[in-house]
C-alpha cells in the first residue's frame, strides 16, 4: 500500500540568547503579523461572511455558532470556470474536480470555538465550500452552502507571520520533535501557550492537518480501537517499557487495533474523548498556511480524513495520525 503519511518537524525558532530577545519573540508570537483580516461565521450547514478579499497575507477566521463541529476550504476555481460547474460537480461527484485548486482554510473547530488560518492569497475566483464525513471517516465537499469569493490584485505589502513551530508535511512518516535552533534536536515536548505553526506541504499530493485536544488525563490509545505504534501487531508491552526508558516516548503512532482474529479493525473516526482544535483544510504541494493557537497542557493528535488514493478509506487508516504531548 502506497504510504501516504506526513512528516512532520516541529521547531522553535530562533531560540533566545537574552531577555530582550526574549521579549521581543513573545511580542511577535502574540501577533499575527499580517495587514489583512476577515471573519466567517458557521451557522447549522451555512457560512456568511465576506466575498472579496485584496491578495497577499490573508488571515481567515471561523467562528462556530453551530451546534456541530464547522470547517470552511478555500478552493481556487481557476480560469474560465464558473461557480456553478463546480458545484455541480461537488453535487454529482462528492469531490472536487481537477481543475480546482485546494488552497487550504479552516479545519474543524468546536461548537463555540473560534479557529484560523493565515495564507498567502493569489487574485482569482474561489469558491468557499464545507467537507462532512462520509460512513466510513473519509472527508468529502458538499454541494450545500457553497460561496463565491474573489481575491483582487493589490500592491498592498501584507506581512507574513512569524512561526514559532515549523510544520512540515512530507511522504515518509510520521515524526515530532521539538527543536530549539535549526540542526540542534532537543527530545522534549512543546510547552504549553500561545504558537503560530507554519505548516508547509512538502509531499507531491495534497494533505490537510486537524488538530484534535485531548480531554484530561486522557491518552489517544485510550480509545479501545486504537492502540500506539501503528496497531496491534506491536508488543505492547515491550513498547511501553521503551517509551518509558525514552523518557516518555513523543514519537509516537497510532494504529488500529486488532480483533479477535488478528485482524485490524477499521474505525470510522479518529481517538474519541478529545476536542477538535482547528488546523488547515487540504492544502497544495508547495503550500504554506500558518495556524495560530493556544495549546493546552496534555495530549494532542494530528490527522487527516481525505480519502486514500488507493482504498477510498480515511487517510488516518494509513498512518496519517500522530499523537504529541504539551507541557506545562
Amino acid at each position: 500500500a502506497i504510504n501516504l503519511s506526513l512528516f512532520i518537524a516541529l521547531m522553535a525558532c530562533g531560540g533566545p540568547t537574552t531577555a530582550s530577545e526574549t521579549r521581543f519573540q513573545a511580542a511577535k508570537a502574540s501577533s499575527v503579523g499580517i495587514a489583512t483580516e476577515i471573519e466567517f461565521v458557521a451557522s447549522d450547514g451555512t457560512i456568511t461572511g465576506p466575498n472579496a478579499s485584496n491578495s497577499g497575507w490573508v488571515r481567515f477566521t471561523l467562528k462556530n455558532n453551530s451546534s456541530a463541529v464547522a470547517n470552511m476550504a478555500l478552493v481556487n476555481l481557476g480560469s474560465g470556470n464558473s461557480l456553478e460547474s463546480f458545484s455541480s460537480h461537488v453535487s454529482k461527484n462528492k469531490m472536487l474536480p481537477d481543475w480546482a485548486y485546494p488552497s487550504s482554510g479552516i479545519a474543524d473547530t468546536s461548537p463555540g470555538s473560534t479557529a484560523n488560518v493565515t495564507l498567502m492569497m493569489d487574485a482569482g475566483k474561489y469558491a468557499i465550500v464545507r467537507y462532512e464525513s462520509a460512513e466510513n471517516g473519509s472527508s468529502y465537499p458538499v454541494s450545500t452552502g457553497i460561496l463565491p469569493f474573489t481575491v483582487t490584485q493589490s500592491d498592498a505589502v501584507t506581512e507574513e507571520p512569524i512561526a514559532t513551530v515549523i510544520v512540515r508535511m512530507q511522504d515518509i512518516g510520521v515524526v515530532i520533535n521539538p527543536v530549539k535552533q535549526a540542526g540542534k534536536t532537543l527530545a522534549a515536548p512543546i510547552k504549553e501557550g500561545k504558537h503560530i505553526l507554519r505548516i508547509t506541504n512538502e509531499d507531491d499530493v495534497v494533505h490537510e492537518l486537524k488538530f484534535r485536544d485531548m480531554d484530561d488525563g486522557v491518552s489517544p490509545d485510550e480509545d479501545p480501537m486504537w492502540v500506539k505504534q501503528r496497531g496491534c501487531f506491536i508488543d505492547q508491552i515491550k513498547l511501553q517499557k521503551d517509551m518509558k526508558t525514552a523518557g516518555g516516548g513523543q514519537h509516537v503512532r497510532l494504529g488500529p487495533a486488532c480483533d479477535d482474529n488478528d485482524e485490524p479493525l477499521s474505525p470510522n473516526q479518529p481517538p474519541v474523548n478529545s476536542t477538535s482544535a482547528g488546523g488547515v483544510m487540504g492544502l497544495a504541494p508547495g503550500k504554506t498556511a500558518y495556524f495560530v493557537t493556544e495549546l493546552n497542557a496534555g495530549y494532542y493528535y494530528i490527522y487527516s480524513t481525505l480519502p486514500n488514493a488507493e482504498t477510498g478509506k480515511p487517510d488516518f487508516l494509513h498512518d496519517f495520525i500522530q499523537e504529541f504531548i504539551v507541557s506545562r
